[in-house]
């Protein structure tokens, strides 16, 4: 951490960046909206810390995008997929209000992309994307000279791992998951090492360790392990300071209105719905943050009010961060509705926990 009289540089890497309306920007959901918002919040709250902060955010050049408006920088990170290895061109904007983009551009991994298709729908074209794209943005944060590196959801999970662990134990990498439904579960082509070979990866090294998810790929999963291993936070952002909707008023919905609000969606009724009775503990584990508070967060947060989700998980010998969730949020005598209760009972064990797991 720089000193009081030096500027913090942080790279803040998204899929989205809002900013619609400037012919430089993408929203598809959420994510849009908070990456256009949390960096004036960020700044705000380390100027409460006597902090000057510098944000750069890192994000795909979609082909819809007005370059014109773009200033190409002389870099030219190298990415390497299936054995070839070709170069990312990288571009920056400075919008009106003085904040820096910076863009990522291959003709062939981008050309297809408009303003209301940025993510594949095929997975391994996604991950492909995602490997490319997050080799480019870890070449350029290797030369950038930054304190911090904030990644938004999945989509750029990868870089952790093309930073390297090196780069991991100067820097701190926090990740915020904006949407836990989408993960980037990605079935597996000729086993899971040469999976992880094909985008750059060491296959034998992190497979096992980081992505299996019951023989996919999780990036989601093999994202909060890194970086918790690396020392960094894992923070979620959704809902209000009330906890009047998203994660926090689901948390609170009882076994019948979740499983309604399931059926609603799946016009079917849901194979397993869990659901946490007591609401003690819920505001330090699973609390939704908005701009503002996630920036604080990431200045005040204390080191021993952080909690070892990703650990957890990998002591329980299970692949499911939900479920590691629900375990950890639940109080000694709370009931847990699910049909499928082994995994649950080995994350209460594991937690050391006395719960009524219950078949349903």
């Amino acid at each position: 951490m720089p000193t009081k009289q030096q500027t913090l540089r942080v790279a803040m890497l998204a899929w989205e960046i809002g900013r619609v309306g400037s012919g430089l920007g993408a929203k598809i959901g959420g994510l849009g909206t908070i990456i256009e918002e949390l960096p004036a919040a960020l700044v705000k709250a380390a100027r409460e810390e006597n902090i000057d902060l510098d944000i750069e955010i890192l994000s795909p050049c979609f082909a819809h995008y007005d370059k014109h408006q773009l200033t190409r920088l002389d870099v030219h990170p190298q990415v390497t997929l299936g054995g070839h290895t070709f170069p990312f061109e990288v571009y920056e904007h400075v919008f009106e209000d003085g904040q820096k983009a910076i863009y990522f551009w291959d003709h062939l991994q981008l050309h297809w992309t408009n303003a209301n298709a940025i993510y594949p729908s095929d997975p391994w074209l996604a991950l492909e994307l995602y490997a490319a794209v997050g080799q480019a943005m870890a070449g350029y944060i290797a030369q950038g000279h930054f304190h911090t590196v904030h990644l938004h959801d999945y989509h750029v999970g990868l870089v952790p791992f093309y930073l390297g662990d090196e780069y991991l134990q100067e820097v701190p990498v926090h990740f915020t998951i904006h949407n836990a439904t989408y993960q980037g579960i990605t079935p597996l082509r000729g086993g899971g090492y040469s999976t992880l070979e094909r985008i750059n990866l060491p296959g034998v090294k992190l497979f096992h360790k980081y992505f299996d998810f019951f023989d996919n790929l999780n990036l989601m999963k093999a994202c909060m392990l890194k970086v918790y291993e690396s020392g960094g936070k894992i923070t979620t952002v959704s809902g209000d300071l009330a906890g009047t909707w998203g994660y926090a008023a689901e948390l609170r919905e009882s076994h019948a209105q979740v499983w309604a609000r399931a059926f609603q969606q799946k016009h079917a009724p849901p194979g397993e719905v869990f659901v946490h009775l007591s609401l003690r503990g819920l505001r330090s584990v699973a609390r939704p943050l908005l701009p503002g508070e996630l920036a604080t967060i990431l200045f005040k947060i204390e080191r021993n009010s952080f909690h070892n989700l990703c650990a957890f998980v990998g002591l329980a010998k299970t692949s499911d961060p939900i479920d590691a969730t629900i375990v950890l949020i639940a109080s000694n005598g709370d009931r847990i509705l699910t049909s499928d209760p082994r995994d649950l009972k080995r994350l209460m064990s594991a937690a050391r926990k006395r719960l009524a797991i219950i078949a349903c």
